[in-house]
């Protein structure tokens, strides 16, 4: 009679990892795009923000003072959500 642990390969995960494991290189792949961009665009953003805050041109500095005070003031959690909540077509593929 042969004794078993109970532990197969299903158990351990490893042929599941193993077969999904191109499809997280796809994943991580794309993270890694988005996270590119989203520097890029944070990046170009702040220059601007931070440009028109030196030019003291009479219109444009209180609107870029007054964008820097609310991002400063508020939660990154808070602005998140509030933008997920108005726009969840953006967000979720089902949602549209």
């Amino acid at each position: 009679m042969a004794v078993t642990t109970g532990r197969t390969d299903a158990a351990l995960g490893l042929g599941y990892a193993f077969e999904v494991l191109p499809q997280l290189l796809k994943a991580l792949l794309v993270t890694l795009e988005i996270t590119l961009l989203g520097s890029v665009v944070a990046l170009l953003l702040g220059l601007l923000i931070a440009v028109l805050r030196q030019a003291r041109i009479p219109v444009l500095e209180p609107a870029a003072v007054a964008f820097v005070e609310f991002v400063r003031s508020t939660r990154c959690w808070c602005r998140c959500s509030s933008c997920t909540s108005r726009c969840p077509a953006s967000v979720s593929p089902s949602a549209r």
